[in-house]
């Protein structure tokens, strides 16, 4: 069946009026996938030569299985036949839940005079359509990039991939004139780690990344063959709809395609978008308009010029480290959601200040909790792709590490580095382990580190001891 999305002549969502508003759940998920684009900088790089454990000749076979738990973390997979694109899923994978299904064919019953009405646009959400754009990233010392890798050139049906820059630099050309590059794709699937996402809401779609480590060039994409989603969601006016609360929010996408010529095929199809983006919620809708809640594309500031709309959390901004505080606690009393306070911190502990309405102001807070979490985090995820160990050794050694992760989470601060020092070292233990040839020196190094970092607290925290033995033991004998 072809693609709904091409079966119209404008995929975009308008109308002249609202009628009502989305409902907290759905605001909250939209928030959810808004700054879980932060996730992305905390990706665990890793390449492999070990075989395929399975391919996909399209986007819906990869998240049905996805969807279904068949994936894991460090499978390799091929994508063959898979248009390559700087414009990545906003939401990756919800186009393919049951619920998007029932969405969109909804939606379908609200298309008129060219566009979605108010209903149909929402549905169309629920349905995963929007994208962002997202510039590189510095991982493990390194350059990596992220586009969007999609069987049908659609962005949003798409899966987020990474890749460092010798590959990047050998796709930018192509992608640039073309808009995509159709390619065959290898790598290795990392998940990202939500324990360290801004906000906790209820994901339906596990959080994938494939990290490539061999791409075949096949040719450039056709600009029939690909589509661009964005969105925004922005303020109900007041003036107009008096009774609702302040922080009602309603939604709006359009769509676009390559242009036909020019160093950068999308500029001029992309503008436009954005304009009729800013024509909808300025004129179609509210005329009082002078904000909308975020943007989707971090290499360029859209709503700046022309008619411009302040952002409240813009996307460069806030992947560079600056949020409004005062303006999220807002959101989180209306919407109920809960904010993981760790991870605000760390965005002082980044940047040495948070964006409050142009001005800065500082916050304090302990971000040692933070970084021994993320480094047990990454170990855990390292144990389910340890070689030639059986599952149930997996699960047990995963279960002693959620423990010392919860005991260390109680080390006063005067033994923080001796907690970060725990971790740091069950991270490199890990990581060893999965090598095929584990180094022996460096293990027993990070080994006799670790039960001494663990010793050093024993006295303040005396359960950490036969735990810290346990784990040194499992990793003995996983590598002798």
């Amino acid at each position: 069946m072809a693609d709904f999305e091409r079966l119209v002549p404008n995929f975009r969502g308008s109308d002249g009026r609202e009628e009502y508003s989305m409902n907290s759940y759905r605001v909250t998920a939209f928030l959810g996938d808004f700054f879980d684009t932060l996730l992305y900088e905390k990706l665990q790089i890793q390449t492999s030569s070990r075989p395929i454990d399975v391919a996909y000749t399209d986007n819906q076979s990869f998240w049905r299985d996805a969807l279904a738990g068949k994936h894991y973390q460090s499978m390799r997979i091929n994508l063959q036949g898979f248009h390559l694109t700087e414009w990545m899923p906003l939401a990756p994978g919800r186009y393919f839940t049951p619920e998007a299904d029932r969405s969109r064919k909804e939606a379908s019953r609200f298309y008129r005079d060219g566009e979605f009405s108010p209903p149909g646009k929402e549905y169309m959400y629920i349905g995963g359509v929007g994208s962002v754009r997202l510039k590189a990233k510095t991982i493990s010392s390194r350059n990596v990039y992220f586009l969007g890798a999609s069987s049908t050139g659609i962005s949003h049906q798409g899966i987020p991939v990474s890749l460092f820059e010798e590959e990047y630099y050998n796709l930018v050309q192509i992608i640039k004139a073309h808009g995509g590059c159709f390619a065959n794709l290898t790598g290795t699937l990392q998940v990202l780690p939500t324990e360290m996402a801004l906000i906790e809401y209820d994901r339906e779609v596990p959080k994938y990344c494939l990290f490539l480590d061999k791409v075949e060039i096949i040719r450039p994409s056709t600009k029939e063959e690909l589509l661009f989603s964005i969105a925004v969601l922005f303020p109900f006016s007041k003036r107009l709809y008096p009774d609702l609360n302040s922080f009602e929010r309603s939604w709006v996408f359009c769509s676009f395609r390559p242009g036909s010529s020019g160093p950068d095929i999308l500029k001029e199809s992309l503008d436009k978008a954005v304009v009729w983006l800013k024509e909808y919620v300025r004129y179609h809708f509210n005329q009082y308009a002078t904000s909308i809640v975020y943007d989707f594309d971090e290499h360029y500031q859209h709503f700046k010029v022309y008619s411009p709309l302040d952002v409240e959390f813009p996307i460069a901004q806030f992947l560079d480290g600056s949020i409004d505080p005062v303006l999220l606690r807002e959101y989180q009393r209306h919407y109920r959601f809960i904010i993981n306070t760790q991870v605000l911190n760390l965005f002082d502990n980044r940047k040495g200040a948070f964006m409050h309405h142009g001005d800065q102001i500082n916050m304090t807070g302990n971000f040692q909790n933070v970084n021994v979490k993320s480094q047990l985090i990454q170990a855990t995820q390292s144990i389910n792709a340890l070689p030639n160990v059986d599952q149930k050794t997996k699960d047990d050694l995963t279960q002693l590490v959620r423990q010392l992760s919860g005991l260390l989470q109680q080390v006063p601060s005067d033994k923080a580095a001796d907690a970060e020092k725990i971790s740091k070292r069950v991270e490199a233990l890990m990581k060893e382990a999965q090598k095929p040839d584990p180094d022996k020196e460096e293990v027993e190094f990070n080994l006799n580190s670790f039960k001494s970092a663990a010793a050093n607290i024993a006295h303040v925290l005396p359960a950490i001891l036969p735990i810290a033995s346990q784990i040194a033991t499992f990793i003995g004998n996983i590598i002798h």
